[in-house]
């Protein structure tokens, strides 16, 4: 009997505990929806605050007023800022400009600036990671895995463990451009390597003894059961992911690469799910780590943060033994939420995609990988593999065991409620897919409303960095700025609104 082929629409998504919400939400209702550690990653993500000193340094730099020597020194920490700021900027400037010159609609032209311009970076630290010889500890605790067109069977596996067992077959993630967490060869460890456990803690040979003692499948193609690891194989725990499409897409294959990234990131969390399900039991939106997903429709661009919106235990009646018989299943509700949208061809958006990126690379080394660390460490010491646990983690353990109580028990799934708002154009996408009530309600916001409250946030961000430049010019005149009435309110006050 041939298997049954998955297929990838917005019903089979949500009849397996995935949803998405393309709404850019603030963050306050994004930490109402995911969590404060979603909350935290945006937050983190959208922190475009290094953008000013960059403006303030062109405007110093520029300038020929001797005087101000003094006042550079005061606004930039080092001379090692400026310049890091300086190759941001013109990144940015040459992306922008590589945008513009695509106009032929192949998905390869996009994902060519995807790979040469926008994680061009990323992509070439990984590379010499992997092509090194010899790395130092430092290179080594800084290492990304950033990979792409591989099919996540493992991932797909775990995931699809965590829905029912009727719930309609997806198909396999094969993300245009993931990262992920490098593993270790044994053989290749650099000196000092055992004395940091987040570091120790990516051996492949361990990892592969998880795999086998408790079933942790820590990559997302799967580790061989036997013979030697292969290169390609040697990395775990996606983070990122990434799907492209060209410019000249139908509306439908725009709604196809929203799916496929969802699809994606929610593979990447039931990974993470089960890493810390011995751990963290009931506050996974507290104390879990959401995942990042980037879609590309041409030049209109999208971030989302895909997180575990909560774990519910049910049962249901299962064909067993010629039979029905009553099963429990935890199912976990996954969610895919968006957080920023811009067009590349408009030069503002390309910069902030671009910080975007540099952030995400930060949080993935600062807090992401060292989390990922302390529950493996505790695998370890739990089966063995480890004689002992570091201090740093045991302390860790000790606090989420205490925040711990246990999976709610419930036959529905309204534990979570969420309005999600779209504007216009996206209702339209969206009218043939009918919200649950127990999951989501109607909004009841008009689409101008809420472009209305975006227009609002966007001013009063801008307003705040203009006030900042204010403060920092070099004379009086430079102070005062021209209020120009946004489009949005000239069209409400055309219309009397």
């Amino acid at each position: 009997m041939s298997e049954v082929k998955g297929k990838l629409d917005r019903d089979r998504l949500k009849e397996n505990g995935i949803t998405l919400g393309r709404n850019v939400v603030d963050l306050s209702n994004l930490r109402e929806l995911l969590g404060d550690q979603a909350e935290n990653l945006a937050g983190r993500l959208l922190n475009f605050h290094q953008f000013a000193p960059q403006e303030r340094a062109q405007a110093l730099l520029s300038s020929t007023d001797r005087n101000l020597s003094n006042r550079l020194k005061a606004d930039l920490e080092s001379a090692q800022e400026v310049e890091n700021l300086k190759k941001l900027k013109a990144k940015g400037v040459r992306s922008h400009r590589e945008a513009m010159n695509i106009v032929v609609a192949s998905e390869d032209r996009w994902m060519d600036l995807v790979k040469e311009e926008l994680f061009k970076d990323v992509r070439q630290r990984a590379r010499d990671a992997e092509g090194a010889k010899a790395l130092s500890v430092n290179q080594l605790a800084r290492a990304l895995r950033v990979d792409r067109d591989v099919t996540w069977y493992a991932a797909y596996q775990a995931r699809s463990e965590t829905a029912l067992p009727d719930a309609p077959k997806l198909t396999r993630p094969k993300p245009d451009l993931y990262i992920s967490l490098p593993t270790v060869d044994q053989q290749k460890v650099p000196r000092g390597f055992a004395r940091i456990p987040s570091l120790r803690s990516f051996l492949t040979v361990d990892l592969l003894s998880l795999q086998r003692e408790i079933g942790l499948v820590s990559n997302p193609l799967g580790f061989a059961s036997g013979g030697k690891i292969k290169d390609k194989d040697r990395h775990c725990f996606p983070c990122m992911v990434l799907e492209a499409k060209h410019h000249e897409v139908k509306q439908s294959e725009v709604m196809k690469c929203y799916y496929q990234a969802a699809n994606a990131t929610s593979s990447a969390l039931a990974m993470l799910d089960s890493l810390t399900r011995d751990f963290i039991q009931s506050n996974f939106k507290s104390e879990g780590r959401p995942v990042v997903a980037i879609t590309l429709n041409g030049h209109q661009t999208r971030v989302w943060v895909a997180g575990i919106k909560y774990k519910v235990n049910i049962s249901k009646r299962v064909p067993l033994g010629g039979g029905l018989k009553w099963r429990k299943f935890t199912k976990v509700r996954y969610h895919m939420q968006c957080i920023w949208k811009g067009d590349l061809h408009d030069e503002e958006p390309m910069m902030q995609l671009i910080c975007i990126i540099d952030n995400l690379e930060k949080w993935i080394n600062d807090d992401f990988r060292p989390w990922v660390s302390r529950h493996l460490s505790r695998h370890y010491y739990n089966e063995g593999i480890w004689e002992d646990i570091d201090e740093e983690t045991s302390m860790c353990n000790n606090e989420e065991e205490e925040d711990s109580s246990g999976v709610e028990d419930s036959d529905s799934e309204n534990s979570e409620d969420y309005e999600d708002q779209t504007d216009e154009e996206e209702r339209q996408w969206d009218e043939n897919w009918v919200l649950d009530t127990e999951e989501e309600s109607e909004s009841g916001l008009s689409s101008d409303d809420e472009d209305y409250d975006e227009y609002l946030r966007d001013k009063e961000r801008a307003d705040s960095l203009m006030d900042q430049f204010s403060r920092l010019s070099v004379d009086a005149k430079a102070n005062s700025t021209t209020r120009v009435t946004h489009r949005f309110i000239k069209a409400r006050n055309e219309r009397g609104l």
